[in-house]
C-alpha cells in the first residue's frame, strides 16, 4: 500500500506520547478523553479535534485534509439527468437508537456523554454515544453526531446489524430529518470507516480510505445527498429508479460496510418513531 502523499504529511512536531497511548489495544475512551483534555483539544471544534487524534494516530497525514467539500461542477453533463432526477425521490437523515424508550430530546455526540461524567456502556444502554473504541483512538469522530441516509422511508444501512437481523431488532426507534434541515449545515459522509482500515498494517500506511473508491464528502444535508446521487449515477443506476433500487444500490456500492452521515452539530428530536416492521 502507497505512503501518504507529501502534501498529507504532518508538518507540527509530532506528540510521541499521544501517538503511544493512541496505539495502544488496551486504549478506552477515558483514556483518550483525559489525554486530550491535557492537550487543549477539548474546547476544539469536530473537524479539529479529529484533525489531531488523526494526525497523531496515522502519524503521517490527518483525514480532515482527505474530505472534500462538496462542488456542484463535479456533476458531468452526463449524470446531471440522472442526479436531478435521484433528487426528486424524498431523501432524509435518520438516526436510529438502541434505547427501548427514548426520551432525550437532542442527539448528543460520544464526546458530551463522557465530559458530562457518563461511561459509555451507560450511555448506549440509554441510547446515546454509542461509537467504537476505535473511533476515539483512531478516528477522532466522537464530537460528531451519526445518521443514516433514507430514501422514501426506506433506510440504507448495510451491514450495520447482523446477517440474521433485522435493523428493528437492535435499533427500535429513530429521528428523521429532511435532506435540507437547518440541523445539517455542516456534515460529511464516506463508509464506516472501522471497517476499512487494515490492522495489518502499520498505522502510518493506512492512507487513502477517503478518497476514491471510498470518497468523502464535505457539505450541507442537501449537498451530501447530492453527492451521494451523482456517486450512484456514476455506478450506472438509472433516472427512473425506485427508491427500493437506490437503497440497494446503496448497499452494494461496498459490500460489507455501510454509509454514514456525521454532523457537527446536535439536532433537535422532533419525535422518536418506530422503526418500521420488517426493516
Amino acid at each position: 500500500m502507497a505512503q501518504a502523499p507529501a502534501q498529507l504529511r504532518i508538518e507540527t512536531p509530532p506528540d510521541e506520547a499521544l501517538t503511544k497511548l493512541l496505539r495502544d489495544r488496551k486504549v478506552t475512551p477515558r483514556h483518550v478523553f483525559d489525554a486530550t483534555g491535557e492537550r487543549g483539544l477539548h474546547d476544539k471544534d469536530p473537524w479539529e479535534f479529529m484533525k489531531a487524534v488523526t494526525g497523531a494516530y496515522f502519524s503521517t497525514y490527518n483525514f480532515t485534509d482527505l474530505i472534500a467539500r462538496w462542488n456542484p461542477e463535479r456533476i458531468s453533463s452526463e449524470h446531471r439527468a440522472t442526479v436531478e432526477s435521484l433528487l426528486k425521490l424524498r431523501w432524509t437523515l435518520r438516526h436510529y437508537t438502541k434505547s427501548r424508550k427514548p426520551e432525550y430530546r437532542r442527539i448528543v455526540p460520544a464526546f458530551d456523554v463522557v465530559r458530562r461524567g457518563n461511561s459509555l456502556e451507560s450511555a448506549a444502554t440509554a441510547g446515546e454515544g454509542s461509537t467504537h473504541p476505535f473511533d476515539w483512538a483512531a478516528l477522532g469522530n466522537v464530537k460528531f453526531t451519526f445518521f443514516l441516509l433514507a430514501v422514501n422511508g426506506i433506510p440504507a444501512y448495510g451491514n450495520l446489524v447482523g446477517h440474521s437481523q433485522k435493523l428493528g431488532d437492535v435499533y427500535p426507534y429513530y429521528a428523521e430529518w429532511p435532506m435540507g434541515s437547518a440541523d445539517f449545515h455542516d456534515c460529511w459522509m464516506s463508509l464506516d470507516l472501522k471497517d476499512l482500515v487494515n490492522h495489518e498494517y502499520p498505522p502510518e500506511m493506512n492512507t487513502v480510505y477517503l478518497k476514491p473508491p471510498y470518497p468523502a464528502c464535505r457539505g450541507t444535508g442537501k449537498e451530501i445527498v447530492t453527492a451521494m446521487a451523482l456517486y450512484l449515477a456514476e455506478n450506472k443506476l438509472p433516472a427512473n429508479a425506485t427508491a427500493q433500487q437506490v437503497i440497494e444500490k446503496i448497499n452494494r456500492l461496498e459490500p460489507g460496510c455501510f454509509w454514514e452521515v456525521k454532523n457537527a452539530h446536535s439536532p433537535v428530536v422532533d419525535a422518536w418513531r418506530p422503526t418500521e416492521t420488517g426493516t
